[in-house]
């Protein structure tokens, strides 16, 4: 039901927009409600622990995104997302030297609660 309500809200709240917001879930079948209820809006799976079937997942019901807890990307996760074309993003990361390590793997997006901590010039 939650996936079908935000789905319904945030698809009327951005019907004029050129952007879009991207729906995400740890549920899995709140995702499937977005989809059925919203299909053009994208969609992205958070996980906190890994899933081994977490790429066939995406791909089967066209997610754009995975969103992990960022301790548990590999580099060789964060390869295969990337061929995939799936956006790869982490939460939450406040230690820089975390954050240097996921972009130097491939990574698109940080999620921080500790902002200040970070060099925009670096």
């Amino acid at each position: 039901q939650t996936g079908e309500a935000v789905a319904r809200e945030a698809a009327q709240l951005w019907a004029s927009s050129n952007t879009l917001p991207l729906l995400s879930s740890f549920q899995r079948e709140s995702l499937k409600a977005a989809a059925r209820i919203a299909p053009h809006l994208p969609r992205g799976l958070l996980m906190d622990e890994w899933h081994d079937d977490a790429f066939d997942h995406i791909q089967q019901h066209r997610h754009r995104a995975l969103i992990c807890n960022h301790k548990i990307w590999t580099a060789e996760r964060l390869r295969e997302a990337k061929a995939l074309g799936i956006w790869r993003l982490s939460y939450t990361v406040n230690d820089p030297v975390d954050a240097q390590q996921l972009w130097q793997w491939g990574h698109e997006a940080l999620i921080t609660d500790a902002i200040d901590r970070f060099d925009p010039g670096s």
